[in-house]
Parts: structure tokens; sequence; C-alpha cells
């Protein structure tokens, strides 16, 4: 099934404990090492998603984004 969002997985429970809305038709995505974001490429919108995973500057969060921006190439 397709869908414009990213599940977030808990790792204990091995469930959904919530989804973040993407662009259209994500694709592939990318942590950066130290897990404070998560980007997102969107395919059919052509663009890429930042979700940032921090909240509150208390480390990362996947999921729980204070922000998320779409980028698009000019």
């Amino acid at each position: 099934m397709r869908s414009d969002d990213v599940s977030v997985i808990s790792t204990r429970t091995r469930e959904v404990t919530r989804t973040v809305d993407v662009g259209d038709s994500p694709l592939g995505l990318a942590v950066l090492p130290d897990g404070t974001r998560l980007y997102v490429a969107n395919a059919a919108s052509d663009d890429l998603s930042v979700i940032e995973t921090a909240v509150d500057g208390h480390g990362p969060h996947p999921g729980r984004s204070a922000t998320r921006r779409h980028w698009r190439q000019p």
C-alpha cells in the first residue's frame, strides 16, 4: 500500500506509534549520524522532506517533528 507519510515504529513493541506526513511518493530516506534529522526523498512531488527529530533540544525522538520542511531544487 502506498502512502505519503513515514511511519515511526517502536523497536520494543514493533508497532507503529505515529506517522509523519511527507511529500508525494516517498522513495528513500536517510538519517543524520546523530539522529537529529531525517531526510525523505519524494519522487512524485520532486522534493525533499526534512524532519527535525529532536524536540526541545532533548535529543533524537524520531517522528516527533518540531518542524518539517520541503525543499525543491530551483
